[in-house]
């Protein structure tokens, strides 16, 4: 069943047919929206998918200053798991009872129908940024859940059943229809395959780095793999050693950018910061760059200037924080359960090596 999206952006001019079909294949394997697949395969921005859809639909837009003012009450009014599940986060409920749902895929039916079974009133459709609104989604619920399996073929999900045209074929005593005459075969092979290269970020790319991370016997490899597979998604990379309640920097990756430079920045980790909150969360941070606190507004002027998102990844071992990953400037999705997965892999074997060496 081809989603309401794919049709809009194909009629739109912009989009193949066969650009759909990737994003519907990365769409299984990620368990996630279409819109998140048009974003995290570049075909287009996330701010330019939003004023497409609020063009093409009629309908309100969300950003990310307007999450912030969302009460507890208010994201409250459905399930977490059906938010999480269907990308959707409830945003403003009138004096009347109308609920206005930020969306990832405004044009996602079955998760309108979801939300209105439970509410129970009339629910306005929002087009929200895909990466704010699972930055949105994790403050609330914590991290994105990893799908329990990794189909190679799923074409659909939801409540409804998909039409008997996109279901893969079987054998039936007239032997199997050809190629020509079924949509199976766009399904396989899966995304992942050896001529393929993984998606930067993305769950199969986090699979190459952990058997690596697994391979490693010294810190200095450990911390390679990590800014190898941050760098690959992002412009630029820099990883911090957190000591003495300062930040160091000591390896960088991208374009414009001097590790030996990098070396000589310092932080102060104990002043307010972004980088202080997410040492303190020890949690990973993605959203954009704050300038109100002394520390962000000068390690962002000693950038060039930062615009759009950023990460700030910690990395935990036994309570501790000793390094810290920071990263800007992507078009790929940036899922927190993937990061979330990536540094407690680092965490486990950077104690591993230390344990050994006590040995």
């Amino acid at each position: 069943m081809t989603a309401p999206l794919a049709t809009l952006l194909t009629r739109a001019g912009l989009m193949t047919t066969g650009q759909a079909r990737d994003v519907e294949t990365h769409q299984a394997a990620e368990a996630s929206t279409f819109a998140h697949g048009v974003v995290a395969l570049g075909l287009m921005d996330e701010v330019g998918l939003v004023a497409f859809l609020q063009n093409k639909l009629k309908i309100p837009a969300v950003r990310a200053n307007l999450f912030l003012r969302v009460v507890p009450e208010t994201s409250a009014a459905i399930p977490a798991p059906l938010a999480v599940e269907r990308r959707v986060l409830p945003v403003a409920i009138d004096h009347v009872g109308n609920l206005t749902l930020a969306m990832a895929d405004p044009t996602d039916d079955a998760a309108v129908h979801a939300v209105t079974a439970h509410w129970g009133g009339y629910v306005i459709r929002a087009a929200a940024p895909v990466d704010e609104l699972d930055a949105a989604l994790i403050d609330r619920f914590g991290p994105l859940p990893i799908p329990a399996t990794r189909p190679e073929a799923v074409p659909y999900r939801g409540s409804e059943q998909p039409q008997t045209s996109d279901r893969p074929a079987t054998p039936s005593a007239r032997g199997p229809r050809p190629a020509s005459r079924t949509h199976a075969a766009r399904w396989a092979p899966p995304l992942r395959k050896p001529q393929r290269a993984a998606i930067p970020l993305s769950n199969e790319a986090a699979d190459a780095c952990v058997e690596g991370l697994k391979a490693a016997t010294d810190r200095d490899t450990l911390i390679a793999r990590l800014l190898d597979f941050v760098g690959a998604g992002f412009s630029q990379t820099i990883l911090f050693v957190h000591s003495h309640e300062e930040l160091r920097g000591i390896d960088a990756r991208g374009a414009n950018i001097d590790p030996q430079a990098v070396r000589q920045v310092r932080l102060d980790s104990m002043a307010p910061s972004l980088f202080r909150t997410a040492i303190d969360r020890m949690m990973p941070l993605f959203g954009p760059m704050p300038r109100a606190q002394e520390v962000d507004k000068a390690f962002s002027e000693a950038l060039g200037g930062i615009h759009g998102n950023v990460l700030v990844l910690p990395i935990v071992v036994e309570h501790r924080v000793p390094l810290v990953c920071f990263a800007h400037g992507t078009r790929f999705s940036v899922r927190n359960d993937t990061l979330v997965r990536l540094a407690d892999e680092l965490s486990e074997h950077l104690l591993r090596l230390f344990q050994e060496s006590r040995r």
